[in-house]
């Protein structure tokens, strides 16, 4: 009975199914986290490559 218990405690603990879906959460959280730490400076960069892209074409048509 306790070999049968210990032998259930320790399947239990080397499953590992639904691991992939936490690590896909946890990075997902991290990426937000510093999307919006650095949303300013995102915000800048990507407003100053439309800018540059407007810019050549623009320069394109001409």
């Amino acid at each position: 009975m306790i070999k049968q218990s210990w032998n259930g405690i320790q399947n239990f603990w080397k499953e590992e199914d639904g691991i992939g879906t936490l690590e896909m959460v946890l990075i997902i959280a991290v990426i937000l986290i510093i999307a919006l730490a650095f949303k300013s400076k995102i915000t800048e960069v990507v407003d100053n490559m439309l800018k540059y892209m407007g810019q050549k074409s623009e320069e394109f048509k001409a």
